[in-house]
């Protein structure tokens, strides 16, 4: 058997062993280190470049006054 490498090669092997169920383990896995990742990323930028815009727009409406 070949072995491709990486996590599809690793789940190709799982699926033709016929451990389905181990498969789907690993494939929620990846799923919810996919989605903690994006949820992450999303928090960095929004609090890089949200946070200060919103600061900005304050002094801004704090000046006009």
């Amino acid at each position: 058997m070949v072995y491709s490498g990486g996590l599809f090669g690793w789940c190709g092997w799982l699926f033709r062993s016929g451990d389905s169920c181990r498969l789907i383990g690993a494939i929620c896995s990846v799923q919810i280190l996919i989605q903690f990742t994006m949820i992450m990323v999303i928090r960095v930028a929004t609090r890089l470049f949200i946070g200060p815009i919103r600061v900005a727009n304050f002094a801004i409406e704090t000046a006009r006054c």
